[in-house]
This record gives C-alpha cells, sequence and structure tokens, in this order.
C-alpha cells in the first residue's frame, strides 16, 4: 500500500507529465473537465488535514477560492465549448490520488497527523503545474479556431475560458510566493485579505449563480472597484519605496487598473439604474462584502510583505465577478421605465446612424418615467451586454498586468526544490498502484 507521500509525490510526478507532454489542443476541452476536478480534490485533501495554524487556514482558504473558480469554469466549458470530450483520463489520475490521499490524512488521528504546511506545499505545486498546462492547452485551442475562422465566436468562449484558468493560475502563484513569515503562521493582516476574499467569492458565487438580482451585482461591482482603487494606492506606495519597478507600474499596471476601476463604476452605476422595487439583498453577500472592505482599508496593509500578492489574486478573482456579472445581465429582461429610458438615450447617443430605427425603439416602450418595470428593447440589451464584455476585458487585462507584484523567481526556485524532492522521494518510496478512487463528482 503506497503511503501518504507516495500518493503526493505520484500527483505531483503526473502533473509534471502533463506539462512536460507539451499540453495537445485537441484534447484542451477533456483536459479542462479533468483539472476542475482535481482542483476539486486538492481542495478537500486540505481540508482534510486538521487546522493547525493560521498559515494552514490560509491554504484552505485559497484552495477553496481555486475550487470554487474552477467549477465555474467546468460548468460554463460544458454549456458553451460543443467539443464532446469526455475529463482526460491523466487529470482524472491526479484526482484520485488526491481523493486518496484525503482518505488516508482522515483515517489518521490528529496527533499523527503531518505538518499542513508539507501537504500545503505538495499540494499546491501540483495544482499549479496542472492548471499552467491547461491554461496553455486551451489557449492553444483558441489560437487554432481563431485560424481556422476568425468569425467563429467559439474561438472567444474558449479564450474566455483560457483567461479564467489562467486567473486560477495566479491564485495559486500567489499561494506559493507567500512572504516565509507566513509560512511560519506569523499573523499578518494580508492573512486576513486572504480569508475575507475567500468569503466573498464563495459566497458571491452562491448568491449570484442562484437569482440576478440587480442589487446583488451592484454590491458584486462596488467590491471589486475597491479591490482594484486598494490595489493601486497599495502599488503606488510600493513603488514609491523601492519594492516594486516604478517604471512598469506607472506604464502597465495603473493604466489597467484605472481601465478597470473606469468599467467597475459604470457596471456598478449600471445595475444600480437596473434595481425594481421588488428586489431584496442578501444578508450573507453583504456581510461578506462589509467584511472584505473593511479589512482592505486596514493601514498596515500597506507595510505588509505579501499584501500585494494577496491583492494580485483579487484582481484574479475580479475576472471571474466580471463574468459572473455578465452572465447575469444576459438573463435581464426588464428594469424601470426611468432606466430603460436612459439607457436607450445612452445607446442612441453612441450610435446615433440609427435613423427610423430610433422611433421604432422608442416606440417598443410602454412607459419612459417611473420605476415600474418595463421590457428592455433588443438593441439596448445589446448595448449593455457589450458593455459587459468591456468590464470583463478590463479586468482581464488588469489581472494580467498584477503579475509584475507576484515574486516569480521565488515561485520558480520552489518549483525546482519540489523537483529535485520528487526525484528524491522516487528512490525511496513504491511506486503507487495503478487503481485509484473514483473522482469525486462536480454534480454538474
Amino acid at each position: 500500500m503506497t503511503d501518504l507521500g507516495g500518493l503526493l509525490v505520484a500527483a505531483d510526478r503526473q502533473a509534471r507529465a502533463v506539462l512536460l507532454d507539451g499540453p495537445d489542443p485537441g484534447r484542451a476541452k477533456g483536459l479542462l473537465l479533468g483539472w476542475a476536478e482535481a482542483m476539486e480534490s486538492a481542495a478537500d485533501t486540505l481540508t482534510a488535514i486538521p487546522l493547525d495554524s493560521a498559515s494552514h487556514q490560509r491554504d484552505v482558504d485559497v484552495l477553496a477560492q481555486v475550487r470554487q473558480a474552477s467549477a465555474a469554469v467546468h460548468t460554463d466549458a460544458r454549456r458553451g465549448w460543443p467539443d464532446d470530450q469526455p475529463p482526460d483520463s491523466r487529470a482524472s489520475r491526479i484526482t484520485g490520488l488526491f481523493a486518496e490521499a484525503a482518505q488516508r490524512l482522515r483515517g489518521r488521528a490528529a496527533s499523527a497527523s503531518p505538518r499542513a504546511t508539507d501537504v500545503s506545499v505538495s499540494v499546491a505545486h501540483t495544482s499549479w503545474l496542472l492548471t499552467h498546462a491547461v491554461a496553455i492547452s486551451v489557449a492553444r485551442n483558441a489560437d487554432a479556431l481563431q485560424r481556422a475562422n476568425p468569425a467563429d465566436p467559439q474561438a472567444a468562449t474558449v479564450t474566455l475560458l483560457a483567461e479564467r484558468v489562467r486567473g486560477v493560475e495566479q491564485l495559486l502563484d500567489v499561494q506559493a510566493n507567500r512572504h516565509p513569515a507566513q509560512h511560519r503562521g506569523h499573523p499578518h493582516p494580508e492573512a486576513g485579505v486572504a480569508s475575507a476574499l475567500s468569503a466573498w467569492s464563495t459566497t458571491m458565487h452562491a448568491v449570484l449563480g442562484r437569482q440576478p438580482d440587480p442589487r446583488h451585482f451592484a454590491i458584486a461591482a462596488d467590491v471589486n472597484l475597491a479591490l482594484v482603487s486598494r490595489t493601486a494606492a497599495l502599488t503606488v506606495a510600493a513603488a514609491q519605496a523601492g519594492r516594486l519597478p516604478g517604471d512598469d507600474v506607472r506604464d502597465r499596471l495603473l493604466p489597467a487598473l484605472e481601465d478597470a476601476a473606469h468599467s467597475w463604476t459604470g457596471t456598478r452605476d449600471q445595475w444600480v439604474s437596473l434595481i425594481t422595487p421588488d428586489t431584496s439583498g442578501s444578508r450573507p453577500l453583504m456581510e461578506a462584502a462589509i467584511g472584505l472592505r473593511a479589512i482592505l482599508r486596514d493601514p498596515d496593509l500597506a507595510r505588509a510583505p505579501g499584501a500585494a500578492g494577496v491583492l494580485a489574486a483579487g484582481l484574479a478573482a475580479g475576472v471571474e465577478a466580471a463574468v459572473v456579472s455578465r452572465a447575469g445581465l444576459s438573463h435581464v429582461t426588464e428594469a424601470p421605465a426611468v432606466a430603460v429610458a436612459k439607457l436607450t438615450e445612452e445607446m442612441l447617443a453612441a450610435d446615433p446612424d440609427q435613423g427610423f430605427r430610433r422611433f421604432t425603439i422608442w416606440e417598443s416602450m410602454s412607459s419612459t418615467e417611473g420605476r415600474d418595470p418595463i421590457a428592455i428593447p433588443g438593441p439596448v440589451r445589446d448595448h449593455l451586454l457589450g458593455r459587459a464584455d468591456l468590464t470583463v476585458a478590463a479586468s482581464i487585462q488588469a489581472r494580467s498586468a498584477s503579475s509584475l507584484l507576484l515574486p516569480t523567481s521565488t515561485y520558480a526556485a520552489s518549483v525546482m526544490f519540489a523537483a529535485a524532492r520528487t526525484d528524491a522521494a522516487s528512490r525511496h518510496e513504491p511506486q503507487p498502484r495503478t487503481t485509484t478512487p473514483s473522482p469525486p463528482s462536480l454534480g454538474r
């Protein structure tokens, strides 16, 4: 019987094999589906260890975010990517190895459990390697679709999926690049941000996925605006203190954050205008939003060694928020009459060459005053969705630019260390058995 260390080593080696094999764009969807199941199993593995420190709690929180984001990508890939492929068997093997590791951990007494940090590092490395391979594979598939037919809408769908996988990769990158003091469990304010981000992300997906209530989406947009704004402020302070390259911050990151802030401001105002008298707020969502906004205002955050990386993770989560917001908007067919009238004016001002169509749009509206809901004309809905697409694009750009907040050389060193440890362990550990438990179902 393979012990816990052997299972984790086998999972690590399997992930490396997927990456070294050269991600095949023809198997991209299957790899993505299998990856999402593996991320669920990875998160489950960490929850199987008794909590022993604030550092371990953060590991659990981050993997919970990874689970949530990968599950959302899994759902959208099933719906919007018609390529019929089963989950990739290589990723499913990693899922099974993690599942067996979790089973072993739950079967141990608390006193006999391994150090949480050791398991967390191994799981994070394996998850990052597999996620990196998936991101490359899906991006290559999108490129192939784009070259074959630039007008193919599936190319845009797959491109967005690839960007969302890269967002998960960034979450894992941040996790691997924590300040050494954080690994030792020393209290730092950014640990509170990570926990609040996890709570916010989980609550946001749960609440916004159930009912497209404009009030909820307005809260989500406001939270993401706060994240972008706080990131900009801390980034400027770090550049002034010499902790970040000033030129890169000025020329790349700040313009991207400014665009994202502008987009989220418009998105928030748009959702506020769509609120109808019968909408009601969600207490869990409001509490999660208040908690995150409060900790973002912590003055000690500016001096925390890992604050920049944690906020980079927040920007990665912002991409998912933008995607969820856009999906919610696609279900909105009615809004207060006064809001529809204002949105119609904005749409016509942006595209004045409407001719006779201007008259027909206004004629189709049963009212232009008051807060009673009326149907949103088709051209106006298209205009709203176009603006939502811009918010998604701006969020992706901000997430991409925030990569300069990550000390990638540290992560590269940690991966090299993990590789050496894997090779050393393989000389002492028996080979894992080829049969593994069935992968957990994502319920989709």
